[in-house]
């Protein structure tokens, strides 16, 4: 009875000491990927005037790496203790993966860029031209009128003519 009630005590304090809610410490590598993640939530937010509560915008952040809020809070109150660890630097490392991600992105928005120059430039061709309108003043340009077949695509439209600067206006 007395090794019964002994394992049942064992059993009890490892159920207990399992069942103690601990929190983790996010190594910094991770900690700077979720700080990115975080900053590039809060551009979105502040660049779309979107007015919501920051745990429910940061909880999905924390959850996509395996993390919960309490996790966060605890790792950035653990960096008072560390000694080898600064905030700043995890921080200035989100930074620079944003900046790194962002070159990329400039990148790419540079040769589409290029692609859509070249396009234009190529494709370009001018629908209607007529050097016989006669403009006598500025009211008769209101009265011009032209009717195209509208296909897709990117118009640009200019109207050059000349108007003596002794006519009345």
């Amino acid at each position: 009875m007395n090794k019964l009630l002994r394992h049942a005590v064992c059993g009890l304090l490892a159920l207990g000491a399992l069942s103690c809610a601990r929190h983790t410490i996010i190594p910094d590598s991770e900690l700077a990927l979720i700080f990115r993640d975080a900053f590039l939530a809060n551009a979105y937010i502040s660049n779309e005037n979107i007015r919501t509560d920051s745990l429910r915008i940061y909880e999905p952040i924390f959850a996509r790496y395996g993390y919960t809020t309490e996790d966060v809070y605890y790792t950035i109150g653990n960096f008072s203790k560390r000694k080898s660890a600064r905030l700043g630097d995890v921080v200035e490392r989100a930074i620079d993966l944003l900046e790194a991600e962002g070159k990329v992105y400039n990148r790419e928005v540079a040769i589409l860029d290029t692609i859509d120059n070249v396009a234009q430039r190529t494709f370009t061709h001018t629908v209607y031209a007529d050097s016989l309108i006669r403009v006598s003043s500025l009211r008769d340009t209101a009265r011009l009128s032209f009717t195209f077949d509208v296909v897709p695509g990117e118009y640009t439209v200019s109207l050059k003519y000349l108007i003596d600067s002794l006519d009345r206006n």
